[in-house]
């Protein structure tokens, strides 16, 4: 699976706002999988079975998110709702690490965990 971020409303006709997951082997279609944003996704890391995503938006699914999401792979179905970091603006930098965790960071901030 390949995570495309950025500001458009879809892929190949799939309604898929700002965050698509698409098939690597074959195609390149849309998954069904559909966290609807309502604005441009900046950073995507995945990391451990979890795939984070940051950026402009501030709802996933109609549920208001600050900035900031993460959902749990493989299924995908939902964000976690557990998951509220305060303070997260613009611009996003996604920090790739060796190994688990890595680092994410507001406007140079970093932070990181396990």
């Amino acid at each position: 699976t390949v995570y495309a971020g950025g500001a458009f409303p879809g892929v190949g006709g799939a309604a898929r706002n700002c965050l698509p997951a698409l098939h690597a082997a074959g195609s390149g279609t849309a998954t069904d999988w559909n966290p609807d944003l309502n604005s441009t996704v900046r950073a995507i890391a995945v990391c451990a079975g979890t795939v984070y995503a940051g950026g402009d938006f501030t709802t996933v699914g109609g549920d208001s998110r600050s900035r900031f999401a993460r959902f749990d792979l493989p299924a995908l179905k939902r964000y976690d709702i557990n998951f509220q970091p305060e303070g997260m603006e613009p611009p996003f930098g996604f920090m790739p690490a060796h190994a688990s965790p890595f680092g994410v960071g507001p406007s140079g901030i970093q932070f990181g965990w396990n």
